[in-house]
């Protein structure tokens, strides 16, 4: 019974490669022209780095340790409270969960390692903190309609033992919607990926990544909570984040299959 689970194991990690391998040419362009809503970083606009830039950090800050908080408990994400006036508006959730045929060293160093390729950052220069800044264009591209925004947040990375989390708390700030400014709500948002074994054996290379996020419209005005431009805002934003996971995910595949078949010939 127990060799049979074992090569049960072993043949599902043999697959998820052999998937992988034969999904090899979608992993090399994740700009095709199926792909629906593109998002990249921007230079941050002039006016918006000022006093109110160090107490959001702080606050995000504290949000991250909260949510971690709530991750060792099992809790639900609760929303990010950066005690403005205004009113929230619902919370809308996102969660993806895939597995991969790697191990979950290997994943996380290179989920850690992607994150610091995307915003430009060098994995070296940083700890288990980052805290940025910038600018953000998102296109909705069969629509032809773009917004930007400004953001500002933070992530952490805990290290335990049996698995890796990555936690991030964000403030993102509208400025334009189709070329026009936009003023009057912001949104926050609260996400973790968690990266472990799928079994607690320790001989097992299937690794589960786990991720959910949680992004909240909040509006200085109430008026503004039947604004058909804040709602379209509000669908482009949450519209382009499982795109952002799924390509994430994918990037990871494609280096670690790389570095594997690299080792091998190598080897």
């Amino acid at each position: 019974m127990l060799l049979r689970r074992n090569c049960d194991k072993v043949l599902r990690a043999v697959n998820s490669v052999k998937n992988l391998l034969g999904s090899r040419p979608a992993l090399w362009d994740t700009t095709s022209h199926e792909t629906r809503i593109r998002t990249r970083r921007i230079d941050i606009p002039n006016g918006y780095m000022n006093d109110m830039v160090t107490r959001i950090f702080d606050q995000l800050s504290a949000g991250v340790e909260a949510s971690y908080r709530d991750v060792q408990q099992g809790s639900d994400v609760s929303v990010l409270d950066l005690s403005y006036d205004g009113v929230k508006g619902r919370p809308k959730e996102i969660f993806d969960c895939r597995t991969l045929p790697f191990d979950m060293t290997d994943i996380s160093d290179a989920w850690w390692e992607d994150w610091h390729t995307y915003s430009g950052r060098d994995v070296q220069d940083s700890a288990d903190v980052v805290a940025e800044s910038f600018g953000l264009e998102i296109c909705d591209v069969p629509a032809k309609i773009s917004a930007t925004f400004y953001a500002q947040q933070v992530l952490r990375r805990y290290v335990e033992k049996g698995r890796v989390v990555f936690i991030w708390n964000a403030y993102i700030e509208p400025i334009a919607y189709k070329g026009k400014r936009v003023r009057g709500a912001y949104y926050t948002e609260k996400s973790n990926v968690i990266i472990r074994p799928e079994d607690p054996d320790p001989n097992e290379t299937l690794t589960q990544i786990s991720s959910r996020e949680a992004i909240t419209p909040h509006f200085l005005d109430p008026k503004l909570t039947a604004d058909s431009k804040i709602s379209a805002l509000t669908r482009i934003l949450v519209n382009s984040m499982s795109p952002y996971y799924t390509a994430r995910t994918k990037t990871i595949e494609s280096t670690l299959l790389d570095r594997m078949l690299h080792a091998r010939r190598c080897g």
